[in-house]
């Protein structure tokens, strides 16, 4: 999918349909003003998620055509924490400076990024419910045995909009058996 952008903020989307959606769409991102939300919006039978951003925040965004998450930064505050700094074995609440309103009957996944998570940085997966609209924040976990320096705009996590089927859970006496049956951690091999 390649995506051209005019002044007006309109992306052009030229795809075929494996992309899910049809060439020509068109998405419209109204224009950033601090503080003041940015719609996401397309044709075809793509979703529309709401993004308010805070004054100084970056909006989320893939990394390239195939990446299933958006790619979002840290909001430090400049001149106020310039950076924030977990030392080793330590999590923190980060902000990654937007909130959003999502389409009832989807979630937002928030989760880690491969690059940092190879040196021992990871997120602690969170969800995003349709109805929350506060300030969307990361648990970022320093694993390694050195301090991590996390400034503005830093590529932190990322997320993922995922639809979520509705279940019903039903209390039952008696369950159907499998050949695994009880065996848990481990049961498939090392």
């Amino acid at each position: 999918m390649k995506c051209l952008m005019n002044s007006e903020y309109t992306i052009l989307c030229h795809t075929h349909a494996k992309h899910g959606m049809p060439a020509g769409s068109v998405m419209r991102i109204t224009k950033y003003l601090p503080g003041k939300t940015v719609i996401m919006s397309t044709g075809g039978n793509m979703i529309n998620v709401k993004i308010k951003l805070r004054e100084g925040a970056h909006l989320p965004k893939k990394a390239n055509e195939f990446a299933s998450g958006y790619d979002c930064y840290a909001h430090i505050i400049p001149g106020i924490v310039d950076v924030d700094v977990l030392r080793p074995g330590e999590n923190k609440l980060i902000s990654l400076g937007f909130a959003m309103e999502i389409p009832e009957g989807y979630e937002a996944r928030i989760r880690s990024r491969s690059g940092l998570g190879k040196g021992g940085i990871t997120v602690l997966h969170g969800t995003i419910d349709c109805d929350y609209r506060g300030v969307v924040m990361a648990n970022v976990f320093n694993h390694s045995f050195k301090h991590f320096s996390i400034r503005d705009g830093a590529r932190i996590c990322q997320m993922v909009i995922q639809k979520v089927e509705p279940v019903e859970l039903s209390l039952a006496t008696e369950l159907s058996e499998t050949d695994r049956g009880q065996k848990g951690f481990g049961s498939s091999g090392v």
